[in-house]
C-alpha cells in the first residue's frame, strides 16, 4: 500500500503527507518489522531473504536476493543495522539453499520441464511432508501448505512448534526456539529461576531482586520459598 499524491492543500496536507508515509512505512519495511524472519515470511522459497535498511530504495519492502553490507544489513529489523547492533545474530539460511529466479519452460506434451536460467541449482531444498524431513537445525519445521523447511517463526502457531520440537525450548524467537523470555520466565525454575534476556536461558540468582518476594540463596542460585525466614 502506497499514499496516493495529495494535492497542495496548505498546511494541514503537508503535515498529513508524512505521518501517512511514516504509517505505510512501519507496516510494509522489513527494517521496522522483524527482519530477515519478516522477509522470509513474505518471500517463500528464500526468493528475497535478506533485510536492508534504506540502501535499496527502489525494493518497496527492503528485502533483497544477496545479503546486504553490514551498514545496511538489518536482520533482526528495529531499523538497526547489524554494523550497529552486534548482539544480532542473523539466522542462517539451509546450507543447500541457493538464491535467485529461474525461467522454467513446460513441455505440454510430455510433462516435463526445464530450466532456462541456471542462477538456481534444481538440487536446493526438496519438499517436506513432516518436520522429519527438515535436518537443518535453523529451518526445522515442515510448514505444509508450501511443503518448505523453515523457522519456527515461519509457523502459524511458533511458540507451539517450539514446545512440540523440544520441551525445554518451547518459545520462538526471531526464528530460534529457546528457553524463555523476560516476559515468559516460567521455563526457569530449580537452581536456575532467572531468565538471562541477552542469551534467552536460564541461570542462577546472583541477587534477591531477581526473586520477587523471596530472597535469593547466594550459594546454590535458587529462589527461596516466599515463606522461608531468612
Amino acid at each position: 500500500m502506497r499514499c496516493s499524491a495529495i494535492p497542495p492543500l496548505g498546511l494541514v496536507s503537508l503535515l498529513l503527507v508524512p505521518a501517512c508515509l511514516e504509517t505505510t512505512y512501519k507496516d510494509t519495511h522489513c527494517s521496522n518489522n522483524d527482519g530477515d524472519a519478516f522477509c522470509r515470511r513474505e518471500h517463500p522459497g528464500y526468493e528475497r531473504p535478506y533485510c536492508t535498511l534504506d540502501c535499496a530504495p527502489e525494493v518497496v519492502d527492503g528485502c533483497v536476493e544477496a545479503e546486504p553490507a553490514p551498514s545496511c544489513y538489518s536482520p533482526c529489523g528495529g531499523r538497526v543495522s547489524i554494523a550497529d547492533d552486534p548482539a544480532c545474530e542473523p539466522v542462517p539460511l539451509p546450507d543447500d539453499t541457493e538464491t535467485g529466479t529461474t525461467s522454467q519452460t513446460e513441455d505440454t506434451a510430455s510433462g516435463t520441464s526445464s530450466t532456462g536460467d541456471s542462477s538456481e541449482s534444481t538440487t536446493g531444498p526438496q519438499p517436506c511432508s513432516e518436520n522429519d524431513d527438515c535436518t537443518d537445525a535453523a529451518a526445522p519445521f515442515c510448514e505444509p501448505s508450501s511443503g518448505a523447511c523453515v523457522a519456527c517463526d515461519g509457523t502459524d502457531e511458533p511458540d507451539a512448534a517450539c514446545a512440540g520440537l523440544d520441551p525445554s525450548a518451547p518459545l520462538c524467537v526471531r526464528g530460534v526456539c529457546v528457553q524463555c523470555t523476560a516476559a515468559a520466565p516460567e521455563a526457569c525454575a530449580a537452581e536456575t529461576p532467572v531468565c538471562d534476556e541477552a542469551t534467552h536461558t536460564c541461570v542462577p540468582c546472583t541477587a534477591h531482586d531477581q526473586c520477587g518476594d523471596a530472597a535469593c540463596n547466594l550459594f546454590t542460585g535458587a529462589c527461596l520459598p516466599g515463606d522461608a525466614v531468612v
